[in-house]
């Protein structure tokens, strides 16, 4: 039998309360939403520093390496065995990496800081 193609479609929905040059949001409703995943290093309470893949990093909102209490309950949520969100003290968000060069290494502090006005 004859199988037709499968497509996934991502669609982007212009919204102009956006700041920043590309005032586009992911429309859950006209399409997928890619997976998405940033690998982070976090630094506990104890002094303690534990690799971590957080998923669905896209749905944050921007700018993402500021909303650091959003990070924090996703990492509880995605491995509550080895994250309480209160002790952590530090989220270094990994370099993007194009080719060998890393690109964007940006650490965070435990506390969430607001996006200035632009």
């Amino acid at each position: 039998p004859y199988h037709l193609p499968v497509h996934i479609y991502t669609v982007l929905r212009k919204d102009l309360s956006k700041p920043g040059h590309s005032p586009y949001i992911l429309c859950r409703e006209a399409g997928d939403i890619p997976k998405s995943s940033i690998e982070l290093l976090v630094t506990f309470r104890s002094g303690e520093h534990k690799n971590f893949t957080l998923n669905h990093y896209l749905s944050i909102p921007p700018p993402r390496t500021l909303r650091l209490n959003i990070v924090k309950a996703m990492l509880q949520n995605q491995y509550p065995e080895e994250v309480n969100a209160t002790e952590v003290e530090q989220i270094e968000f990994m370099p993007f990496v194009a080719g060998d060069t890393p690109v964007g290494r940006t650490t965070s502090g435990a506390h969430e800081e607001q996006p200035s006005a632009s």
